[in-house]
């Protein structure tokens, strides 16, 4: 996989502020990043604060916007150890996606690191939803219950380009943290028509069909993993093939059976599990995955 060369926190001052800074600097110092750590002040605030607070006195200016959160940012950083890092250290004002947007595409910035949750509510807040629907880079969606290093990722595999860069996020961080690593494949059961129905066989004929799927999916797996060989050696990793009608659903419910506690996947694919995932299917995956997601787009031109 080429190498991370730059990473960007994005700190809201949610409790998961904390977790989202420390995967950063983990990142950076496993991989030789660089990092920038950022807070945007929404200029939609700044608007409404213009109106003068009393009849006469001056409504408060950039500066005066700005300098609460910077001495919040260093009160967050003084708590965390920065030694060899050198961070670029940004709070600046304007639109949260924009922002990020701009220093992504002007800074090559490689992933964003951020809150998976809105600060209200526990489903996946707005700007990290654009973010991943539209920054060119991948995407680390902290959830605020991972505050130790991952123990349990899982890398969903669809033999797409997308998919072998997710994998390859995955045994890095797995290798970093020391976890196990599960590589995820889903198919259509193939003992079902696409309305779920069981079709009419023989039994034996059926078992014969469900086998050779089986083994060909499993053939396929090995041979798409083959050049990760040497990256997998030493890690403890193994390969489930889920049959699911319903693929978001179902891996979901594995990500919770197994404890999961990162999930890594391409956000686009051309094969039918992450095909399957595309639009409402993809959305309802990454806000209701019970663990952090990294979610890895295409490759830069």
């Amino acid at each position: 996989m080429e190498p991370l060369l730059s990473i960007l926190a994005g700190i809201d001052f949610t409790p998961t502020s904390h977790l989202v800074l420390e995967k950063a600097i983990r990142l950076a110092r496993a991989n030789g990043a660089k990092l920038t750590v950022l807070h945007v002040v929404d200029d939609d605030r700044f608007e409404r604060s213009r109106v003068p607070r009393r009849e006469g006195l001056p409504a408060p200016g950039v500066e005066e916007i700005l300098r609460p959160a910077q001495d919040r940012m260093a009160e967050l950083l003084a708590q965390h150890d920065l030694s060899g890092l050198a961070p670029s250290i940004e709070v600046l004002l304007g639109n949260p996606y924009k922002v990020i947007l701009d220093l992504v595409e002007t800074q090559a910035i490689g992933l964003v690191a951020l809150s998976a949750h809105d600060a209200q509510e526990r489903r996946l807040g707005p700007v990290a939803s654009r973010c991943v629907r539209r920054v060119p880079a991948d995407i680390l969606l902290v959830r605020d219950w991972h505050a130790q290093p991952y123990q349990r990722i899982a890398a969903c595999v669809d033999f797409s380009e997308t998919s072998r860069r997710a994998l390859a996020y995955a045994i890095r961080l797995a290798r970093q943290d020391e976890a196990r690593l599960e590589l995820l494949h889903a198919i259509y059961p193939p003992g079902r028509d696409y309305a779920g129905q069981a079709l009419y066989q023989r039994m034996d004929d059926r078992l014969t069909y469900e086998q050779e799927v089986q083994q060909e999916v499993e053939k396929t797996i090995e041979q798409f993993i083959e050049p990760f060989g040497a990256e997998l050696a030493g890690i403890d990793f193994h390969t489930t093939i889920l049959h699911a009608t319903h693929v978001a659903l179902e891996i979901t419910s594995h990500l919770k059976r197994e404890n999961c506690d990162l999930v890594a996947l391409g956000t686009t694919g051309k094969s039918r599990m992450l095909g399957t995932l595309l639009g409402s299917n993809a959305e309802r995956l990454i806000h209701d995955a019970p663990c952090s997601v990294l979610a890895v787009k295409s490759a830069r031109g």
